[in-house]
């Protein structure tokens, strides 16, 4: 089996490296789904976080639970790098749909300028949304 082999698919690989690698890309998923999410929003996350802003830290813990519960299924479903990275890419796209859904759903407000004005009913609902639909594609890998 070549290197590239090897990287690629867990079965068969010491445990430990096994292990390194799927903490590896589990990391990286869940920093690019808050980097995507940060580029999407109309405020800053860190900022808002900063100055205390209570609705801003819900959606974005529920974001980060969210994805590394989806990163959950996909490591313990796939034996590859690749199942493993495409799981978690379909994650971050189910955050995103639920994201857009929920806003679409509320037309009496906008989901992002509610965040910004911390309004801490808008978060727990962000927060929940993601849970749900990590919990949906976690089913659906496994």
């Amino acid at each position: 089996m070549s290197t590239f082999g090897m990287l690629t698919n867990f079965s068969g690989m010491n445990a430990y490296l096994a292990t390194g690698i799927s903490y590896l890309i589990g990391i990286l998923v869940v920093g690019a789904g808050l980097l995507i999410f940060s580029i999407l929003t109309q405020y800053n996350d860190l900022d808002e976080i900063k100055r205390g802003n209570v609705a801003v830290g819900l959606a974005t813990g529920g974001l980060i639970l969210s994805l590394s519960n989806v990163m959950r299924f996909a490591i313990l479903s796939n034996n590859t790098t690749i199942g493993v990275l495409t799981w978690g890419g379909l994650g971050i796209l189910g955050m995103i749909v639920g994201w857009w859904l929920f806003d679409k759903l509320t037309p009496q407000f906008r989901v992002d300028e509610e965040l910004s004005k911390d309004n801490r009913s808008v978060g727990i609902m962000v927060f929940s949304v993601f849970m749900a639909i990590s919990y949906i594609v976690g089913a659906s890998i496994s």
